[in-house]
């Protein structure tokens, strides 16, 4: 999974905290792609329903 949407620096941060605090978690050559796969879908997630928040403030008439 080389085209992951995370930061270079995000990226390094994420890896050196699993090594420090889950080192046998890297063993498996399918864990960090996966993690990161969950904390992409998270952040998209987080980023829609921030949207949605924010257009729906934009487009409600004004309250006067």
């Amino acid at each position: 999974m080389n085209d992951h949407h995370l930061s270079g620096e995000a990226f390094e941060r994420l890896h050196t905290w699993v090594l420090a605090h889950c080192p046998c978690a890297l063993e498996d050559p399918e864990f960090l792609p996966g993690l990161i796969v969950v904390v992409e879908l998270e952040v998209e997630r987080a980023l829609r329903a921030n949207c949605w928040r924010a257009l729906k403030v934009l487009t409600e008439p004004c309250k006067q």
